[in-house]
């Protein structure tokens, strides 16, 4: 026998023996002893014939029996109640048990649903109001409890509601029943196991401070089928398999703020047309995740810290990059339409075979880093920021794409840090500048040249442009260049509007080394100084036109084929000169 049944049965003896003093006014235990159940005022349905009074404790310990007890008294009065081994209904009849112990946990407070180790306890409230400090579902290790509200139930706490303190218990708000809190905890001690479920259009549950699934244990919070569970204090889903599953239509959770993983492998799962409504920032620590899948989510910042945004579809809060991961399920597409700020270092991975497209503006310190490592990564507006005459380019963002297969595409021009591609790796790493069909219009990308080598770019260019390469969007390439008669993609360092050097990437005519957009005399003097040249810096600002690394006639013939012509479509008549100049420098090669 444990302690605790041990302490439970002395009290029972104590005041059966007190039971002889009808006028004592010490506090016992009243034990009810009818398994038929019946009227809480019946003095035969206890032992030694006493009803529990105001000062009183009242338990229900039969060893196994299920029945319902009425509440005739519009408001009954006891010190605390506890369910040890039974299955009790309380019928309350629309009237009110009160209880009123001031005791907490780790203490037996005013309401326990199984106690002590051995306990296998229910409770189903209808038809009435509970009013107590505080209450507890399985409280010791090995115990076992449930309490189950419906019909109109209503339970009120001027305290915390714990649902498995240390051992496994459970919680349902069903049929129009509602709980009122002042703190949750579910799942509180390492070892316990805790699980919340209200359900249906009419239940609720609304809470004053802390609101904590899995403190140390592991809990469960489901709203579903319209149900509304809201906190006017944090929400913080925190312990090893602890979840908060938000699911179908009208179904709601709000809280003030929410913290996701901050001491475990948190997850909250919003899907099925469920409501998540925080009001403050939501915040994703390293293990935990945040899902959204044919959902909404309302907060006023989401907070990467090291955790996973898993959604698909719309998301317009604003987000604050610490770092951590945007996961988006095969075949879905997730707009993140908020402002993006990300701190220094941080690193924000894209994951899944799905499309993340950014489209509210960019704001990266040094350092932060997108890595696309699934699906695709669209980015419709700038990371950086262009340079103008009287203001140096801004460009903090690097991207990385691979090693898995992953690509990134542009609807926007872009100054970066820094571009990796893995494009010599399996599977297909793909960057894609994307130039409209708008005659003349381009994609163009600025990269800091001291971060980013001139041949690891071009490698990544040839990758996909070279003559017969196995996958023409294996590397950096642009899908809009058939739009552009006679174009191809350049790459040169070259002085930006400030006059600092950069790296530029763009689509141009077939011929312009210097990415002016126009194939001209000083295009052709690049070439020919550059001529017979060869290796893995040699690129298309040297002459390279056909992706092969070296500068031969073939790229002589390209140039010359384009001479004059530009870009956007108009050319200008070759002069005398010119024409001898390509002509005698032909007639060398020739020979």
């Amino acid at each position: 026998m444990s302690s605790r049944r041990a302490s439970r049965l002395f009290a029972l003896c104590a005041a059966a023996a007190l039971n002889f003093f009808p006028s004592s006014a010490v506090a016992v235990v009243r034990r009810w002893s009818n398994p038929a159940g019946g009227s809480f005022d019946l003095t035969s349905n206890w032992s030694a014939g006493v009803v529990p009074d105001p000062a009183d404790t009242a338990l229900f310990d039969i060893i196994g029996a299920t029945y319902t007890l009425t509440f005739p008294s519009i408001t009954t009065t006891n010190d605390r109640v506890i369910i040890g081994r039974d299955n009790v209904t309380f019928d309350i009849l629309t009237h009110e048990y009160r209880l009123t112990t001031i005791d907490h946990l780790p203490a037996t407070p005013s309401v326990t649903v199984g106690e002590v180790a051995g306990d296998n306890a229910a409770l189903h409230l209808i038809n009435g109001t509970l009013n107590s400090v505080d209450g507890v579902i399985a409280k010791d290790a090995g115990s076992f409890g449930s309490a189950t509200l419906s019909i109109g139930a209503q339970w009120n706490l001027s305290n915390a509601l714990t649902i498995a303190y240390a051992g496994q218990g459970q919680l349902r708000i069903d049929n129009s029943a509602d709980v009122a809190s002042r703190g949750v905890n579910i799942g509180s001690a390492p070892g316990s196991i805790g699980a919340v479920t209200v359900t249906d259009p009419g239940s609720s549950w609304s809470n004053l401070g802390p609101f904590i699934v899995g403190p140390f244990g592991q809990g469960a919070l489901n709203v579903q089928n319209g149900a509304h569970v809201s906190s006017s204090g944090a929400v913080s889903v925190r312990g090893a398999s602890s979840s908060a599953n938000i699911t179908g239509a009208n179904s709601m959770l709000t809280a003030d703020t929410l913290d996701v993983g901050p001491t475990g492998s948190g997850v909250v799962d919003v899907r099925n047309s469920g409501f998540l409504n925080v009001t403050g920032p939501a915040s994703l620590y390293p293990l935990g995740t945040l899902r959204m899948y044919d959902a909404s989510v309302a907060t006023s910042q989401l907070r990467f810290r090291g955790g996973t945004f898993s959604a698909y579809g719309n998301f317009t809060p604003n987000i604050s990059n610490a770092g951590g991961t945007v996961d988006v399920p095969a075949s879905q597409i997730l707009s993140l339409s908020g402002d993006m700020v990300s701190d220094a270092g941080a690193l924000l991975a894209k994951t899944g075979a799905g499309a993340a497209i950014i489209t509210g503006s960019q704001t990266h310190a040094p350092g932060a880093i997108f890595h696309a490592r699934g699906g695709q990564l669209v980015l419709n507006t700038n990371a950086g920021t262009p340079a103008t005459a009287a203001a140096a380019a801004v460009s903090n963002l690097s991207i990385i794409v691979g090693p898995e297969p992953a690509a990134v595409i542009l609807n926007a021009d872009q100054n970066l840090h820094a571009l990796t591609l893995n494009e010599s790796l399996p599977g297909r790493q793909s960057f894609n500048l994307s130039t409209p069909d708008t005659p003349s219009a381009f994609r163009s990308v600025r990269i800091d040249p001291a971060q980013t080598t001139r041949a690891s770019l071009w490698a990544a260019i040839a990758s996909a442009n070279r003559a017969g390469a196995p996958d023409p969007q294996d590397g950096i390439f642009d899908s809009g260049l058939p739009s552009h008669p006679n174009s191809r993609l350049g790459l040169a360092r070259l002085a930006d509007a400030h006059g600092d050097s950069s790296f530029l990437i763009r689509p141009t005519r077939i011929g312009d080394l210097n990415l002016d957009g126009a194939v001209t005399i000083s295009d052709f003097i690049d070439l020919s100084s550059n001529f017979n040249a060869s290796g893995p810096n040699i690129t298309w600002q040297e002459g390279d036109l056909n992706y092969d690394n070296q500068i031969t006639i073939s790229d002589f013939i390209d140039l010359a084929a384009n001479f004059g012509a530009s870009y956007s479509g108009p050319a200008t008549p070759i002069s005398d000169s010119d024409l001898a100049l390509l002509n005698d420098f032909a007639s060398t090669r020739d020979a």
